[in-house]
């Protein structure tokens, strides 16, 4: 499986608003540390069980079958989670607060990925919220299939804590319901579903 490094290079961004602080490295343009009042609350990763702390999964989520993908009769390899994780991004605005990455393809991307395309993600910092927005633009002729996701992790309990008091808030309604995963890490056509208060 072909694992790209544009670049290993980075540079870490920081982002601060009252009391809260976070970090984002501009490889992958993943946030990397969010502390609140001097709580960390991402996950600071650990080799021996999982190294990131919130990539971003670009242009697919999950595993491809075989590692590959087919698009119009050519194989191109590309495996789990797609490869914006490992790309350098461009930083295209900042403030004390808030940053904006882009990711546009090149050739290494596109030997993985035949399409033109650019990926923005601005990260928005507050005393109490941290958010990201992400935009794709297909600035070709063609249909551009691709998923996007966000691979957070978070320290739970935080320090000295207990497992009660805390909760995920969604922006919207989602469904309790989520496929299952077959062997090999591919999606099934079956479904499960998970607790989820007012869900």
């Amino acid at each position: 499986m072909s694992r790209p490094d544009e670049s290993r290079q980075q540079t870490r961004l920081v982002l601060e608003s009252g009391s809260a602080r976070a970090a984002i490295s501009t490889l992958g343009a993943e946030p990397q540390d969010w502390r609140v009042a001097g709580n960390s609350l991402l996950w600071p990763g650990d080799s021996a069980w999982w190294p990131q702390q919130s990539p971003i999964l670009f242009p697919v989520v999950g595993w491809t079958r075989n590692a590959e993908m087919l698009i119009k009769g050519k194989r191109y390899p590309l495996g789990l989670h797609g490869f914006a994780s490992r790309q350098a991004f461009a930083v295209i605005r900042r403030s004390p607060e808030s940053v904006t990455l882009r990711l546009s393809d090149n050739a290494t991307t596109r030997a993985l990925y035949p399409f033109a395309f650019a990926l923005e993600v601005t990260y928005t910092l507050s005393p109490t919220t941290f958010t990201a927005r992400f935009t794709v633009e297909n600035p070709g002729a063609e249909p551009m299939p691709y998923a996007l996701g966000l691979h957070p992790g978070f320290v739970f309990p935080l320090a000295g804590g207990s497992h009660q008091g805390h909760e995920v808030v969604f922006d919207e309604r989602v469904s309790p319901n989520v496929p299952r995963i077959a062997p090999g890490g591919l999606i099934a056509r079956s479904s499960r579903r998970i607790p989820l208060e007012g869900g």
